[in-house]
């Protein structure tokens, strides 16, 4: 996603901060360096994700959900895909590299729900 506009009109990610045009851009680096991890580890980025608090908390059940089977197969398949400590290394030193930018949820949404950025 290179914008905003090819989200529907009542999109929620249009109202948070990590998604507004100047925010966006930002983050897209980050997006495109985690990009070329998982094609280099030859995983997806939910792989990436499963794999990475798996590595990172081996003691927590991450229970992802899903619409799709073929997601469920993608998710299980996680499992195999084991990080190294370098590969941690190396993921840290993409997300010191590209800090994300915006808050998580829109300052009215995280009031109401009192929540915090």
């Amino acid at each position: 996603m290179s914008n905003t506009n090819s989200l529907s009109s009542n999109d929620l990610r249009k109202t948070l901060p990590r998604f507004q045009e100047n925010t966006l851009k930002k983050n897209l680096k980050l997006v495109s360096a985690i990009n070329s991890f998982v094609q280099k580890k030859d995983m997806t980025n939910a792989q990436l994700a499963l794999a990475w608090l798996l590595k990172k908390a081996p003691h927590i059940v991450p229970i992802p959900g899903t619409k799709r089977i073929k997601y469920l197969i993608e998710n299980r398949a996680a499992i195999d895909k084991i990080l190294t400590d370098d590969d941690m290394q190396e993921i840290e030193a993409i997300l010191a590299q590209f800090p994300v930018f915006g808050g998580r949820y829109s300052e009215n949404f995280s009031k109401l729900y009192n929540l915090e950025n």
